[in-house]
């Protein structure tokens, strides 16, 4: 009982520190969402949306320069903090499923720990010293920035599609004893798992697309395409906090079932 408590509390810090991160993200991006739409959709109606669009990119690459220094805390911190705690859960997860050995779950979480900070340490640095170009929160230049953050991306794209396999390869064995089948909820967690898990990959994936030249380009050249993306890049974060806080939740609301099963099987 001991055990419980002490991972219960521990999920619910983590819960509770993704929804606080998660709700202040997700005003200021709604904030910059109505603001956007505003200046796109009502302010000057006889403009047109190139004309707007060449506007915002010159007035947000102005301020991006003018606050450099806030930048450097915000961006790469707000990302790195809500994924690293989402690997976390998500790592959690893949040890009930297969019931790993704490000594291998807490390798796991060091080494995404250390990968995280890298990233976070270098994409400051690129802010700082190295004066990259921030628009719509992606990195313009120089390409090394670009780079990093494609590769801070990258980490979180790889953990899940791991995870959501190894998740789809014990829920396929489940399936296929007669005896587990029997047990609906079970299966409905199982599959709820792999589909949040390929919705949360399809997100990480898009992140690590929509920088690509032969991707931008295209985009750039269409304003209703650059409107949508400069819309969803401000609900990223949000997205980031969903699904972990989600795979808590979901799990422990059937959580004696699920977990009994786990390490049964």
């Amino acid at each position: 009982m001991y055990t419980v408590g002490k991972v219960f509390a521990a999920n619910t810090i983590i819960v509770l520190t993704m929804y606080i991160i998660t709700l202040s993200l997700w005003i200021i991006g709604l904030v910059d969402l109505l603001a956007e739409v505003k200046k796109t959709l009502i302010d000057s109606p006889g403009q047109s949306l190139q004309v707007k669009k060449c506007i915002y990119v010159r007035v947000h690459v102005q301020r991006s320069r003018s606050n450099r220094r806030t930048l450097c805390l915000l961006e790469p911190s707000k990302t790195a903090s809500q994924t690293l705690l989402g690997d976390v859960v998500i790592v959690w997860r893949v040890r009930a499923v297969w019931a790993l050995g704490r000594s291998k779950s807490l390798n796991r979480f060091i080494t995404h720990f250390i990968c995280h900070s890298a990233t976070s340490v270098v994409l400051t640095f690129c802010v700082v010293d190295l004066g990259g170009d921030i628009i719509d929160g992606s990195f313009q230049k120089p390409a090394f920035c670009r780079n990093m953050q494609t590769a801070s991306y990258t980490l979180p794209t790889v953990t899940t599609a791991v995870t959501t396999i190894f998740i789809g390869m014990k829920a396929w064995s489940y399936y296929r004893n007669s005896a587990i089948r029997k047990r609906t909820h079970l299966v409905h967690i199982m599959t709820l798992l792999l589909e949040s898990g390929l919705v949360y990959f399809l997100f990480f994936m898009a992140q690590i697309v929509l920088p690509v030249p032969s991707v931008r380009i295209p985009i750039e050249a269409s304003s209703g395409l650059t409107l949508s993306t400069l819309m969803f890049s401000y609900q990223t974060s949000s997205i980031v906090g969903m699904y972990p806080t989600a795979i808590i939740c979901l799990v422990h609301s059937r959580h004696s079932m699920a977990e009994t099963s786990y390490h049964s099987a």
